[in-house]
C-alpha cells in the first residue's frame, strides 16, 4: 500500500468521523429543543398545591392562574400592610409590602409607599381598614376589595363615609403572585 492509499484512507475515515459528529450535534441540538420544550409546557401546566398558614384549605397555582382561595388570602395580607398602619409601624409595613411588588413596579411603588409614611409620621394619622368583602376579576387580574375605613388622627377619630373600595391588582409568574398596583376606586 502506497503512501498515497494511506492518505486517502485517512482522509476517508475523517470524513466519516465528521460526518458521525455532525450527526451527534444536530441529535443534541433536537434534544435540547425537544427538552425545552416540554420544560416550558410543564412549568406553565404544572400544580402546585400549598396550604398557608391561616389557611384550612388547600390553593392550587396553575401556570398564571391561582385558586380563589389563595387571591383572595394574598389580598388579606396585602390589605393588612398596606391599609392598617400607625405612625410607629407604617414605615416597616410598606417595606415588607414592597417584597410583594412585582420587579417592574417597585420603583414607583416604593416612592410612593415612602412618601405616604412620611405624610403618616408626620401628620401622626392611624388607619384601620376592615375588609367586608372581596371579589377577584381573574380576567383582568384584579382584586376589588370593599370595606370599613376608620381613621384617627391624633388619637381623635375622623368620620369617614361608608364603605370604600380598592383595586389590586396582581400577577402571577412562575407561582410567584406579585402586586402590580394598589389603589382606591374612582381615584
Amino acid at each position: 500500500m502506497s503512501w498515497f492509499d494511506k492518505m486517502l484512507k485517512r482522509e476517508k475515515k475523517e470524513h466519516a468521523e465528521n460526518r458521525l459528529l455532525k450527526f451527534v450535534v444536530v441529535v443534541i441540538a433536537l434534544a435540547a429543543a425537544y427538552n425545552q420544550v416540554e420544560m416550558t409546557h410543564l412549568m406553565k401546566n404544572e400544580k402546585i398545591v400549598v396550604v398557608p398558614p391561616g389557611l384550612n384549605s388547600r390553593v392550587e397555582i396553575i401556570g398564571d392562574k391561582a385558586s380563589d382561595e389563595y387571591v383572595k388570602s394574598f389580598a388579606r395580607y396585602v390589605c393588612g400592610l398596606a391599609l392598617t398602619y400607625t405612625p410607629g409601624n407604617a414605615r416597616l409595613q410598606f417595606a415588607e409590602l414592597l417584597t410583594s411588588f412585582s420587579s417592574e413596579k417597585f420603583p414607583d411603588a416604593k416612592k410612593q409607599l415612602y412618601g405616604l409614611a412620611d405624610t403618616i409620621e408626620t401628620a401622626k394619622v392611624t388607619n384601620i381598614f376592615a375588609i367586608n368583602a372581596i371579589s377577584i376579576d381573574p380576567n383582568k387580574h384584579e382584586i376589588e376589595v370593599k370595606g370599613q375605613n376608620i381613621v384617627f388622627y391624633d388619637d381623635k377619630k375622623i368620620p369617614e363615609q361608608g364603605l370604600k373600595s380598592y383595586l389590586i391588582g396582581y400577577q402571577i409568574q412562575n407561582g410567584k403572585f406579585s402586586v402590580v398596583s394598589i389603589g382606591e376606586k374612582g381615584a
